[in-house]
């Protein structure tokens, strides 16, 4: 029997994570839409944000989690939904791991199908990460999220595939973790992913499954918080 350890998941550092967030505020221009994702990095750059606000700038911004309408509100920077809006000019995004090939898996946070909807209604998405999330290739677990009534055939399709489900469990309450769309996310141990394009179709195919989270072809730039410098990954 093969045992499969899921990875703790990296906290980063910090200081690679403000500067990264800054560099990738300065994209951001008097009246644009922003698309604004969801996690630890994210947080410095809607910090930037609205240091930008308080000097004038009007800026709108559609949200991909509860906890990023929160925060976004919180800077007093305007809150808009896709509804509202012609276009997004720009999405910026964090990932759990991210390629040179600008590959990434995202969806720690539990938000990545928002996240996609958003980066690939958007003039031009940018990833920002700290130098730990770069990878030569891709081998995190892939959170998936299933509807409760595709839970346990979705599950055994995974499994064909190679992979090794594990229903996300909640931390402060009893039971899984409940998207924000009501839905169940079952992270996914693939291993290293030597065509994630490939695995990204296989999993688009299957019904039942809202959305994954390997983002392929999706990322405009990726941009690389470290010590002293920014490094950009681009196409």
């Amino acid at each position: 029997m093969r045992l499969i350890f899921l990875p703790v998941k990296k906290k980063g550092n910090k200081n690679q994570k403000i500067r990264v967030a800054r560099e990738a505020a300065n994209l951001i221009e008097d009246e644009m839409i922003v698309g604004v994702g969801t996690g630890s990095t994210v947080k410095f750059f809607i910090e930037e944000l609205g240091k930008k606000v308080s000097k004038g700038y009007d800026i709108h911004a559609v949200c991909t989690s509860y906890q990023t309408k929160e925060r976004v509100a919180g800077k007093g920077i305007n809150i808009v939904g896709l509804s509202d809006i012609d276009c997004v000019d720009i999405a910026v995004d964090g990932a759990d791991q991210v390629d040179k090939s600008l590959n990434a898996i995202k969806g720690g946070g539990g938000a990545h199908f928002r996240e996609k909807v958003v980066a690939t209604y958007s003039d031009n998405f940018v990833i920002i990460v700290d130098q730990s999330k770069v990878s030569n290739s891709l081998d995190t677990p892939v959170p998936i999220e299933v509807v409760p009534f595709a839970y346990e055939p979705i599950k055994k399709r995974i499994m064909n595939l190679g992979g090794n489900p594990k229903l996300r469990q909640a931390v402060k309450k009893d039971g899984p973790v409940i998207s924000e769309n009501g839905n169940m996310i079952l992270d996914c141990d693939f291993g290293i992913i030597k065509n994630p394009v490939n695995l990204s179709e296989k999993l688009d195919s299957l019904p039942g499954i809202i959305e994954h989270g390997i983002f392929c072809n999706t990322t405009d730039c990726v941009y690389v918080g470290k010590d002293s410098s920014i490094e950009v990954l681009d196409k």
